[in-house]
């Protein structure tokens, strides 16, 4: 299967269902040196040239394997020792003896009969610096046959085998092999998904800079749910939450959070009409927000006049959650968008989209998808995230999660991700996995949960898992 997904996503996602990341060397180091004896039966002597970081360690682990044939084996680094970055990396850079290891030098003959790249990994990014690109334009004009770990460091090298790992790099003259990671690594979203896509504050930002959230929803009868989406967006980081509610939720809402600024949908009617939503999406263009419609929004007749509006009207980011999920739901004109049904919506959905097939198969949620230009996050014990090319999972959660208003806090998450710029598959599959992960750590602790304890783990969650404590 060909990988869509960044190498660091796998790795950290392989990590966390119990494969380490040295373990993922040690097969990688095997594979390599299997793949590169079938070419060249004897080698005299190879040589590796390495960086400081998992690809190096990929690379230490090929030593060994050919340090334990026999084979006389010389490592070279672009860095000094101290420098190698991550712990599985250093772990195999121990197991070898000093007598095979030197740094880089003006000195250093390009002598072997095969010449290892393994300087940088799939994840590299940006020009050579100093040594790295010295030692490639040398293994340009090397004798020795040239191999790559997983990539060419440069696209100027022309190695003669290429070893990906785990999935094509779609290089020329390249072998694919198996390194232990599995399926599930791809499959499922996980903390490798969290720590290559969640938006980090850069020292300049100043307020509004880290997105902006404008929530409509709330009735008579649902006062809470678009605070506890308002809870969502704040947790997981924007800078701005505003919450535009009816006239009789008005004054509840203003005491919920400080935090909120809440407004009144324009005109005295206790629910959303046509004229406040075309008010509303005026201010959130205006404002460049993202807006999250539905919670507790009610189904009166012009509500749903005012929903149909916005999906063909907003170009702003969108969430669509509860009673914004109607049926006969317009193509939605914006290009980021995200619904968030359980299993019952999204059966209506599928029932007027679909009417001869009414089934939450992955062929026809792409379908939908794809007919509504969104991405559906369709909620259950295991989540489901489908866009119109591809189906990815969360099965992470607990039943405590089961509570009323956890769902609002959910699409929070997402409008939150979604201000903060990251892609809606990547959104609904991260918000997902994070509010099923903070599920799970409030259940060590208590028999159930609330929406505001839910909220407050959020953050917690995600700086485990950016500091790798997870």
């Amino acid at each position: 299967m060909k990988s869509a997904l960044s190498s660091q996503i796998i790795d950290h996602n392989a990590e966390f269902r119990g494969v380490s990341v040295t373990k993922l060397m040690n097969r990688a180091g095997k594979e390599a040196c299997r793949a590169i004896l079938q070419k060249w039966k004897k080698p005299r002597k190879v040589q590796i040239f390495c960086g400081g970081g998992n690809n190096g360690g990929d690379s230490f682990a090929l030593a060994a394997e050919f340090l334990a044939k026999k084979i006389e084996v010389e490592v070279i680094l672009a860095v000094a020792k101290s420098r190698i970055r991550t712990k599985a990396a250093r772990h195999h850079c121990a197991k070898l003896s000093a007598k095979v290891i030197s740094i880089f030098s003006v000195k250093t003959k390009f002598d072997g009969d095969i010449l290892v790249d393994a300087l940088l990994g799939i994840g590299a990014v940006g020009g050579l610096q100093k040594p790295l690109n010295v030692i490639v334009q040398k293994l340009m004009k090397a004798k020795g046959n040239l191999v790559s770990l997983d990539v060419a460091t440069s696209s100027k090298l022309k190695p003669k085998l290429v070893v990906a790992f785990h999935a094509s790099k779609n290089s020329k003259n390249e072998i694919v092999v198996p390194i232990g990671i599995p399926k599930i690594a791809e499959t499922h979203f996980g903390p490798g998904d969290v720590k290559f896509y969640f938006p980090r504050r850069k020292l300049d930002s100043h307020k509004g800079k880290n997105g902006r959230v404008v929530i409509i929803g709330g009735s008579a009868e649902f006062v809470g749910a678009p605070l506890f989406a308002g809870l969502g967006a704040a947790a997981i980081g924007v800078d701005l939450v505003e919450i535009f509610v009816p006239a009789v939720n008005f004054s509840a809402a203003r005491k919920f959070s400080p935090n909120f600024l809440v407004r009144k949908f324009l005109g005295n009617s206790g629910f959303l009409t046509l004229t406040a939503a075309a008010k509303i999406l005026e201010f959130a263009s205006k404002n460049k927000a993202t807006l999250v419609v539905g919670p507790g929004l009610g189904k009166q007749k012009e509500t749903i006049a005012a929903i149909e509006f916005l999906a063909r009207n907003c170009r702003q980011p969108l969430v669509f959650d509860a009673d914004a999920l109607i049926p006969n739901l317009p193509k939605f004109v914006s290009k980021k968008v995200v619904l968030t049904p359980h299993g019952g919506e999204l059966k209506r959905l599928l029932e007027h989209t679909s009417p001869s097939s009414t089934t939450s198969s992955a062929t026809n949620c792409r379908g939908l998808s794809k007919k509504l230009n969104s991405v559906i996050l369709e909620k259950g014990k295991v989540d489901t995230i489908h866009s119109s090319t591809q189906t990815r999972w969360n099965d992470q959660g607990n039943p405590i999660l089961t509570v009323g208003g956890t769902g609002d806090v959910l699409a929070g998450i997402v409008g939150g991700l979604l201000a903060r710029e990251v892609e809606p598959f990547e959104a609904a599959g991260i918000a997902a996995f994070l509010v099923g992960l903070a599920g799970k750590k409030i259940a060590v602790k208590s028999e159930s949960t609330t929406p505001q304890l839910l909220a407050r783990e959020i953050p917690k969650v995600v700086r485990k898992i950016l500091d790798k404590r997870f």
